[in-house]
This record gives C-alpha cells, sequence and structure tokens, in this order.
C-alpha cells in the first residue's frame, strides 16, 4: 500500500505526541520568578545590635552570612585615634585634599543622620582609623562575599560593572523614602538599609542624593583610584567600580573575624 508523505507524518505525530505530553508530565515545574532568587535569610541574620563610634554616634550592626555590618553609613568626623578629619572644606580644598576628608551632602545636617558623611578616599585609607575599635572599612573582598552570600550567580571573579542583577535589591531599604521612586526590585531581605546618599565630586559638588548609593571599599585599585559599590533607583544590581580617590562616598563598615 502505497503511504504518501502528508499521513506518513500524521501517524508519527500521534505516537510522538503522548510521549512528549508524559514528559512535560513528569518534569519538575520552574518558578522562574523565583529561579534567580537571594539566598534564604535566615533568622540570625535579622538579630540588629549596636556599636559607637569614638564620637558617640550609635549605630545599628546586623549579621548578614558570616559577617557583621554596620546597618548605617559612617557618621564620623573624627579619626580613630582622635584626630579629626578635615571637614567643611572649600571646593578647590576638596579637590586638592590627599590626607582625608569628609564633607554632609550640601552641608544639609538633615542629611547628615540618614546619610552619614561622605569621605574620600583619603581618609577610608588613613592610619588613624575611620572605624571604631575591632571594625574596619570593608575591603573589596568584603563585598564581594556579601554579593556571594546573597545570589550565588552573582559574577564576583571579575570586574564587571554589575556583579548581581538580584542582590542590591535585597540591599537596598525598601520604599522612597530614601530613594527616588520607583525604587525597582527592593526588599530590603538583607536588613542591610542601603540609603541613595548620592556622592561628593572631585569638584566638591554634591550629586545623585536619592538616586544612586556609593559606597568605597578600602582596595586600592592604582594609584589615583579605588574600587566601590553602587545601588540605583532604577534596577536591582548591584554595581563594582573604580572612582578618583578624591570623590566622596558612603562608608560601611564590617566587624573583624
Amino acid at each position: 500500500m502505497k503511504v504518501s508523505l502528508w499521513n506518513l507524518l500524521l501517524l508519527v505525530s500521534f505516537i510522538i505526541a503522548p510521549l512528549f505530553s508524559l514528559a512535560e508530565k513528569n518534569r519538575p515545574s520552574i518558578n522562574f520568578e523565583n529561579a534567580f532568587t537571594l539566598a534564604e535569610i535566615s533568622p540570625e541574620d535579622s538579630l540588629v545590635h549596636s556599636i559607637k563610634d569614638i564620637e558617640g554616634n550609635e549605630y545599628k550592626t546586623v549579621r548578614i552570612g558570616k559577617q557583621v555590618w554596620m546597618q548605617e553609613n559612617l557618621r564620623t568626623k573624627t579619626y580613630r585615634n582622635g584626630k579629626p578629619i578635615a571637614h567643611k572644606l572649600t571646593n578647590a580644598l576638596w579637590k586638592a585634599n590627599k590626607s582625608g576628608a569628609c564633607a554632609v551632602y550640601n552641608n544639609d545636617s538633615i542629611k547628615e543622620q540618614a546619610f552619614g558623611q561622605l569621605y574620600n578616599w583619603y581618609a577610608v585609607a588613613n592610619p588613624a582609623g575611620l572605624c571604631p575599635a575591632g571594625w574596619h572599612v570593608a575591603k573589596d573582598t568584603d563585598w564581594n562575599q556579601l554579593v556571594s552570600y546573597l545570589d550565588s550567580y552573582s559574577d564576583t571573579t571579575e570586574l564587571k560593572r554589575i556583579q548581581s542583577e538580584v542582590a542590591g535589591g535585597s540591599l537596598k531599604e525598601i520604599g522612597i523614602t530614601h530613594w527616588a521612586s520607583p525604587n525597582t526590585g527592593a526588599t530590603g531581605t538583607a536588613n542591610f538599609l542601603g540609603f541613595a546618599g548620592g556622592n561628593k565630586g572631585p569638584d566638591g559638588k554634591c550629586n545623585d542624593v536619592g538616586a544612586y548609593g556609593y559606597w568605597w571599599t578600602s582596595t586600592s585599585s592604582s594609584t589615583n583610584e579605588a574600587y566601590g559599590r553602587l545601588l540605583s533607583y532604577f534596577n536591582s544590581n548591584i554595581d563594582r567600580f573604580k572612582a578618583s580617590k578624591n570623590v566622596g562616598f558612603s562608608v560601611r563598615c564590617v566587624k573583624n573575624k
């Protein structure tokens, strides 16, 4: 009997279709919304304590994985050894400073409590010490460990601007009190409470409050640049970047191991 090509294809489809149906039925379901989720935050991670700096400023702290972080940006204008940090500099003096300086965004004292001081990297690296005793300014490796804990798919091995497309949302405070709308992807699950404190440029001008949060690491990348981290109001990324050491960024301290 002569069988047409069309009939042959039709016969094959009747045989194979049930097999595909069976495979589909037995395939594990995937929730694509949660396919690239953050790490489960343990009850221990939510425990909040506090420490004080040399000026008596108090900071809440939080355990995230095996690290203990300040839950707030540093506000001190005094090094750990009691030496004052240069502040309230003119734009010209800020630009020229290479020994350490800090500033409040646009000299607005209301912003200081929420966003803390903006430090140039020379203050971060000053041997007089920026963080309280037993603590240190977060190193590049400290940030990498934090991001890796929150997102197992993160890229912390190379200098790529985006380290994770989800961990930033966990690190940001939810809502638009300290972020511009829409504050995309903010979940706050890490209890890190990252705010958009902006920056103070090499020219002394302040930029980006509400839109971006910038943090220094204590890790230098070259003579004139060092590594930092960035959170944004329009996505849930955390970015790794290099910037001029004359720029003012926020600082978070990590407890020594």
